[in-house]
């Protein structure tokens, strides 16, 4: 089924953003205008590359540990996150386009000038050039890399043909098994013993193993993917570039999770619709991180991403040779749906039997949806005691229960919810974010327009978002769909040896002890901010010197809180150091 849609005829449509029944939608050639040269461009898979100037940072905003730190960066294994997200990796834009060889020639200029300056007159300004930043040509945002910008992937590679698609329990046995030859027909090529005889290598049949897919990109797209996707490593990691490490996609994935989790709890927090409301710089960046993110593997040696496919796929499906896997209580569901989707073209270029790339997406997605709601199950904190119920069990609660029931025989423990409404109810509190930072990534990945009657917030958002998710609105029919498969998984989840440790957080009171706020980022950087704390005249106290009592300004403190979620606390540095060259001296790191 394909579908032309545009204007008017969306309105009188239900819109699905992924699957076999995912809403066909061709999106208008776009004119778009260097900032430096001035020549208009429509950018397309082979035309020379747009780019974007962007910001990449490590950030610690979603931290549930702050102790935690990447000991051994060298030889870190970022493939899977951690529920506690330590630390992301987050981009950011200004939304300024520039031609990439325009780009090039500004930042090999900026490189020169600055090398021309004499050491002693040699200062510490607002960026770093040796440390790959700049300043955007046009609003002098800070910038240490650029974002191609492409059309949607997915609709290189789609089929239009869905007949005779595989339903779950058969799409997980035939990827099961295009993973098994892929990793024997790896261990063969490696193999050094040269008098080993070779072991036969079952193949499914229409897979290909040898079949190595045409790069769509034109050679200056391509060389912007490279060029972006190390940056992101490099900053994401804190190493040094390399563009050849195998982690260079895994980062490139994780950022765009990442990046996406932040624009959604913003929204949330501000209580904004999730789509229709973001400023013109974070749209562009958020669609032009999604779809180079997903085209990042084209770069990539087939058969590294096809390993990080197979690991992540390991991860939540159980395995016949018996290897216990990763805890789910230990994953990131959002960041392992996100990796899995964009890594799993690498394997699908090479099925010829006919399964297409949407199929394989929304049978990821229900998976990693269901590890999420057991994941959910498991950690959730008893709340009947502090909400009525607002009706009788009905057929979702009794479904829902029966869920726990067989999830808490298969942990060995003892049930603490009762109440069926109001274990649905936490659960779908829970999964809330996770529903609508994949309606963000799907909507930018696919080009499917969002939906138009989604509320801004509640719990009604659920059935529109799984409208769009091609999900049914009762969540818990998804195991009901393939009950020995769901089992099996259930099973193979909650039996894990760790899945009985979870983390909890505790909450501490601040003392206000000095009327200042310091911005930090790095040694060389740094600037003061209008403290949150003031009189009751209405001023701040500098050093409490005055010893009039303070009281929080909640609308001082939600304006550093939004600086610091947006991942904006550099470039208010970096504006701060420009208008005030006194601040360049100062040596930070010893405040």
């Amino acid at each position: 089924m394909f579908y032309l849609l545009s204007g008017p005829a969306i309105l009188d449509t239900k819109l699905v953003a992924l699957g076999p029944h995912q809403t066909r939608f061709t999106e208008q050639s776009q004119l778009v205008t260097c900032i430096l040269c001035q020549e208009e461009q429509a950018f397309s898979v082979d035309n020379k590359a747009m780019v974007l100037a962007a910001f990449i940072q490590r950030s610690t905003v979603f931290s549930k540990n702050r102790a935690k730190i990447i000991q051994d960066p060298e030889n870190y294994d970022p493939l899977i996150m951690h529920p506690d997200l330590a630390c992301g990796t987050h981009t950011g834009s200004c939304g300024h386009i520039m031609h990439a060889h325009c780009w090039q020639r500004y930042f090999d200029a900026v490189q020169m000038k600055e090398q021309r300056r004499q050491q002693r007159l040699r200062v510490h300004t607002s960026y770093d050039v040796e440390n790959g930043e700049f300043l955007c040509p046009l609003c002098e945002c800070l910038s240490n890399t650029v974002i191609p910008m492409l059309p949607p992937p997915r609709s290189l590679y789609h089929r239009l043909d869905f007949s005779d698609q595989p339903d779950l329990a058969e799409w997980i046995s035939v990827t099961g098994q295009q993973n098994r030859a892929l990793n024997e027909l790896e261990a063969e090529k490696i193999s050094t013993d040269e008098s080993e005889t070779p072991r036969q290598v079952n193949i499914p049949e229409g897979f290909r193993p040898s079949f190595q897919p045409k790069n769509p990109y034109s050679d200056s797209i391509k060389e912007m993917l490279t060029t972006f996707g190390t940056a992101t490593y490099k900053v994401g990691l804190n190493v040094h570039p390399n563009e050849q490490d195998q982690r260079v996609s895994i980062m490139c994935w994780a950022s765009c999770a990442y990046t996406i989790q932040t624009i959604e709890r913003i929204l949330t927090d501000e209580e904004r619709p999730l789509f229709g409301n973001l400023p013109c710089r974070q749209d562009d960046c958020l669609k032009s991180l999604t779809r180079f993110a997903a085209a990042h593997w084209t770069v990539c040696p087939l058969t590294v991403v096809q390993k990080h496919f197979s690991r992540l796929f390991k991860s939540i499906v159980p395995q016949e040779d018996g290897q216990e896997s990763q805890s789910i209580l230990d994953i990131d569901m959002f960041h392992l749906m996100v990796s899995l989707v964009l890594s799993f073209p690498a394997v699908q270029c090479q099925d010829f039997s006919g399964y297409s790339l949407a199929t394989g997406d929304l049978h990821l997605f229900h998976l990693v949806t269901m590890a999420h709601i057991v994941q959910i199950m498991l950690t959730s904190c008893l709340e009947e005691d502090g909400m009525e119920q607002e009706c009788s069990d009905g057929e979702e609660e009794h479904a829902v229960m029966s869920l726990y029931r067989t999830i808490c025989q298969c942990t060995g423990s003892t049930p603490r919810w009762s109440s069926g409404w109001h274990l649905y109810r936490a659960i779908k509190v829970a999964v809330l974010p996770f529903l609508r930072c994949s309606a963000v990534f799907f909507h930018y990945l696919n080009g499917v327009p969002p939906p138009t009657d989604l509320p801004v917030s509640g719990l009604s958002q659920i059935e529109h978002l799984c409208t769009y998710l091609s999900l049914p609105t009762n969540l818990i029919s998804i195991f009901q769909e393939k009950p020995q498969v769901t089992e099996a998984m259930i099973n193979s989840w909650c039996k894990h040896k760790e899945v009985r440790r979870f983390v909890t957080g505790e909450r501490t009171v601040i003392r206000v002890r000095e009327c200042q706020v310091l911005f930090l980022a790095g040694k060389t950087k740094g600037c003061f901010y209008a403290p949150p704390y003031l009189d009751d005249y209405g001023e701040t106290d500098q050093g409490l010197r005055r010893g009039n009592p303070l009281h929080l300004c909640k609308e001082r403190f939600k304006k550093i809180q939004k600086l610091w979620q947006q991942h904006s606390i550099t470039e208010e540095i970096g504006h701060a150091q420009e208008a005030n060259q006194t601040l360049a001296g100062i040596e930070w790191q010893h405040l």
